[in-house]
């Protein structure tokens, strides 16, 4: 749909109110449904009012708003088509306990794609929320702020999400490569980093700005003589609980929680490979590795992990 701005805005409330209408019953399942519902609305319409209104003519040359809804769409969905089939997916109905979708930011269709994925998460949080469902869910967008196209603000996306997915009992973690990814608004990105129940941050070269958010302590710093016993001075200042230094200096796989106030250091591991077994001896099945650790067993609708995009 167009972006909405002073200019689209007519054409943006024109689509929506045609994709209302010819969607009484059911959803718009694929490219092609939406081809035949903006094409011949009579079976999918409420009532002869909004047939009416999809079939109305909008210009001189005898195009109805349904066939100007179907020209711009077509054009945005071309590149998605191969992606969407009529089965879908959502978040409510996974393939397997753990699914991995890899999608490519720098491909404009991928990115729209992961935009729709986002879109869906939003709905799904709405369904549980509405249905009052707290089964355990945890949701991991890597890359985010190139996932939010459009026009909106990648940082106000976060904020939500985050507010939301907390009601709706869903563990969620966006990540970005660095807070200024997040927003260039100071107030949207600060939002998006404390809307959060906790976070999570390992080297940067411009560490500042996140540091802030792990507090200061007031320490005593004084100053004298390059010899001799005796202090010249002596005075309070803040100074960071996490220093900036050791963050732009911290090795692979180092990171830092703050949640609920409090702060923890921690190291991510590379994941354990497991020999394969000798000829005419049985596998390792995952619950006889580490007592029964799913990580280490393949799950059906994974992506190996050679195969995933970094």
């Amino acid at each position: 749909m167009p972006v909405p701005d002073g200019a689209n805005q007519h054409y943006l409330d024109e689509i929506r109110g045609v994709l209302q209408a010819v969607q009484a019953d059911t959803p718009i399942s694929s490219a092609q449904d939406l081809r035949d519902r903006l094409t011949n609305p009579g079976p999918h319409v409420r009532d002869q009012y909004d047939l009416t209104l999809v079939n109305q003519t909008v210009d001189r040359n005898g195009t109805t708003a349904g066939a100007r809804a179907l020209q711009s769409l077509a054009v945005a969905l071309r590149p998605l088509e191969k992606w969407i089939d009529q089965d879908g997916w959502s978040y409510a109905a996974p393939p397997a306990d753990l699914t991995v979708v890899p999608l490519s930011p720098v491909d404009d269709a991928q990115a729209r794609l992961g935009d729709l994925l986002l879109l869906d998460l939003r709905n799904f949080l709405a369904a549980r929320l509405e249905a009052g469902d707290k089964t355990p869910v945890v949701v991991i967008v890597d890359e985010f702020p190139q996932l939010v196209t459009g026009a909106q603000d990648p940082g106000d996306t976060a904020g939500s999400l985050f507010e939301t997915a907390r009601s709706a009992g869903v563990g969620l973690i966006l990540a970005t490569q660095s807070p200024a990814g997040l927003s260039n608004d100071d107030v949207r990105r600060r939002r998006a980093l404390t809307s959060g129940a906790a976070l999570i941050f390992g080297r940067s070269k411009d560490p500042e700005e996140i540091v802030q958010y792990a507090g200061t302590i007031m320490r005593m710093e004084a100053a004298g003589q390059a010899t001799g016993d005796r202090l010249g001075s002596a005075r309070a200042q803040h100074t960071y609980l996490v220093p900036p230094q050791d963050v732009r200096e911290a090795a692979d796989g180092a990171f830092w929680i703050i949640q609920t106030g409090a702060i923890a250091g921690f190291r991510a591991l590379p994941q354990r490979a497991v020999p394969a077994p000798h000829e005419g001896e049985p596998g390792l099945t995952a619950d006889s590795v580490e007592g029964g650790s799913h990580a280490d067993s393949p799950t059906e609708g994974c992506v190996p992990a050679d195969q995933r995009p970094e």
